[in-house]
């Protein structure tokens, strides 16, 4: 047998139990769940103000709100860069050959973030871990 608990709050903790119930005795013992307990997730809420700039002919700036304030879970960003296909997607879209970089802003205590994307012979530290 089975049931679903529906209408949960995403983060929140909940401890489950199941008991056994008839007509002539009630209920009897309960038995713990294994794990005891559960904490449902979703997958966060996008960065707010998302924006994109050019700083000169090699860089792009992009900056965001800090999501935490949405979604305390929130632990790193990815961000990704695309060049332009020359062909629409099944999905209708022109991105084309993926440049992947992600940055991790766990431990930092950030409460907002950007950071500078430079193509070319240029590098600059980035804040975080960055994986490319």
């Amino acid at each position: 047998a089975a049931f679903v608990i529906t209408d949960l709050q995403p983060g929140s903790r909940y401890f489950v139990r199941v008991a056994a119930e008839n007509g002539e005795m009630g209920t009897g013992s309960f038995a713990s769940t294994s794990p005891s307990s559960a904490i449902p997730r979703a997958a966060p809420p996008p960065p707010l103000g998302a924006t994109l700039g050019v700083l000169d002919k090699n860089a792009l700036e992009v900056s965001w709100a800090d999501s935490r304030a949405l979604d305390p879970y929130v632990s790193s960003y990815l961000v990704e860069s695309f060049t332009k296909s020359s062909f629409v997607s099944s999905s209708y879209s022109f991105f084309g050959a993926q440049e992947v970089v992600e940055i991790s802003t766990s431990g930092l205590g950030l409460s907002g973030g950007w950071f500078l994307l430079k193509f070319g012979d240029l590098s600059y530290q980035l804040p975080g871990t960055v994986k490319a």
